[in-house]
């Protein structure tokens, strides 16, 4: 099985240490970035299957930043983090194809599986249209 490649996207470096803890194990391979910017340039080629963003962060935000990934990786799965929630970005969020819009702060049982659900219904859906599977 190899592991799945997440990119992490936040400010702040006591989130980026909480995720690198959370998904420690041969199923993950997490990747952590300061700004939109830098996530960007990581997730040109590197073949990431999941992005986790938060949406308020100085230079480019993350709704900035989804809607130019969303230029280019459409599979993506991607999750929205915010300490700061509103309907707006909640519905824009969806919109562009996120999976979910998570609320900071989150319980860590709730962030390892949704992380898990997402990986199996895109795998999942993946079977079901005949196109393959990267286990």
């Amino acid at each position: 099985m190899n592991a799945k490649k997440i990119l992490v996207v936040d400010d702040e470096q006591g989130v980026l240490d909480y995720f690198s803890r959370l998904l420690k194990g041969p199923e993950y391979e997490m990747h952590g970035t300061l700004g939109g910017q830098e996530a960007l340039d990581k997730l040109g080629g590197n073949g990431f299957d999941m992005l986790i963003l938060d949406l308020v962060m100085p230079g480019m935000n993350g709704m900035e930043v989804l809607r130019k990934i969303r230029e280019t990786h459409k599979d993506l799965i991607v999750f929205v983090i915010t300490g700061y929630p509103s309907e707006e970005t909640m519905r824009e969020s969806l919109d562009l194809g996120c999976v979910d819009y998570i609320h900071k702060p989150f319980g860590h049982e709730e962030v390892k599986n949704l992380i898990k659900d997402a990986f199996e219904t895109k795998r999942y859906k993946l079977r079901n249209t005949g196109a393959p599977v990267r286990d």
